[in-house]
């Protein structure tokens, strides 16, 4: 066996096809979902990838969200795929992964001894307390148990912020002893789906977002459209502008190169040699 080191266009063409396989599945069995993040200023601002991006991402209304983990499950998915999450193969995290496992993948941002495989992220989303003061004591937990969660597979060595290289030290000796990633991911399932959509009047992303700028209108994540992304047509919110106005400013600026960062992954494809 030799690994085939793919090169970063071959990294976003084979993370494409991922998303296709995913859009077409959505609309076999209609569910909605929506680009999102720096995917969406992508379709937006490029039409597709944001030139220095090697990652896509996706949302999905908790309803759906659960169906899709559900026909996952009882083997309605692709044959080539397959997805991560804590419903299916106890992935921590609140959140899946629809990973290719034919191509490995390497991130200086986790140890070297972590597996991973090339993948999209699909996003659950759900009711926000319409009180800013309990959303925001909910998405301080939330932070914390996020870095919990994933503790034990952190690169001490990556250059993370000092807030998040304290907590590393207090939590990773802690993980090594006692189950506290597992109970993390208990309770940050549990806070994610505190709230259903339309119970509150807005929504959002809870786990691994911006905190209250991820509050909108429970209608953005349900009213889409179609929008062009590297020649295909996936699905965007209608309100796309003000989402991402309210994410993340003026988007339309392209950043500073300094800002330009992308997720520093090195992907291989095992092939056989005769």
């Amino acid at each position: 066996m030799t690994n085939e080191i793919l090169s970063f266009d071959a990294v976003k063409h084979e993370e494409l096809k991922i998303l296709v396989e995913f859009h077409d599945f959505c609309e076999k069995y209609n569910l909605c979902y929506s680009l999102s993040y720096g995917t969406l200023i992508g379709a937006v601002r490029h039409k597709g990838f944001i030139p220095w991006d090697d990652d896509i991402d996706v949302v999905m209304p908790r309803k759906d969200y659960d169906k899709f983990l559900g026909l996952v499950q009882s083997g309605r998915f692709s044959p080539w795929l397959r997805v991560q999450a804590t419903e299916i193969d106890g992935y921590l995290p609140s959140f899946a992964k629809v990973i290719n496992p034919m191509i490995s993948v390497r991130t200086e941002r986790d140890r070297p001894s972590v597996p991973e495989w090339l993948w999209i992220d699909v996003f659950p989303i759900d009711g926000i307390s319409d009180s800013n003061l309990k959303a925001t004591i909910m998405f301080y937990e939330v932070k914390l148990l996020d870095l919990i969660c994933i503790v034990s597979r952190l690169n001490f060595h990556y250059p993370h912020p000092i807030s998040m290289k304290i907590l590393m030290t207090i939590f990773y000796p802690i993980s090594l002893v006692l189950p506290i990633e597992k109970w993390a991911s208990e309770r940050l399932h549990k806070l994610s789906r505190k709230y259903v959509i339309g119970e509150t009047k807005r929504a959002g992303q809870i786990g691994w977002g911006f905190g209250l700028r991820e509050a909108f209108p429970n209608s953005y994540f349900t009213d889409v459209m179609d929008a062009e992304f590297e020649g295909h047509q996936f699905k965007i919110p209608t309100h796309y502008d003000e989402m991402l106005t309210q994410l993340y400013g003026d988007y339309m600026i392209i950043p500073p190169a300094d800002k330009q960062v992308s997720h520093q992954l090195t992907a291989s494809v095992n092939s056989r040699t005769e």
